[in-house]
């Protein structure tokens, strides 16, 4: 479970659990103002949780990622780059200067 995840089911259960226990004491108390304060509070953290970790883009609301794939790191090996209409090929290989190539290696072996 990812982070992001991770904070949204600790700021739902406590806001569910504010609500819960809100609901046991009289309007006005100072009781039910407490867990209304927090109530609101955690619904706060949560939108600011989202805002903050980039995921409130229209992106993400139109088409959010599969799991397993994310916008904040680099592509897992096996997934290869689909080319948009009119873009250059992309290269099978990097276009590394020949002294550099060692740098830019992958040892086949390691991934498997």
């Amino acid at each position: 479970m990812n982070a992001k995840k991770m904070l949204q089911a600790h700021f739902q259960a406590m806001h569910d659990a504010h609500s819960t226990a809100m609901s046991e004491y009289d309007s006005g108390t100072i009781e039910h103002g407490f867990h209304k304060a927090a109530r609101a509070a955690c619904a706060a953290s949560m939108e600011a949780c989202n805002k903050s970790a980039g995921m409130e883009d229209d992106l993400n609301k139109l088409m959010p990622l599969p799991d397993g794939l994310s916008v904040l790191t680099p592509t897992p090996p096996g997934i290869r780059m689909v080319p948009r209409a009119g873009q250059q090929p992309i290269p099978e290989r990097p276009n590394v200067p020949s002294e550099f190539e060692k740098l830019v290696t992958v040892d086949e072996d390691h991934l498997a």
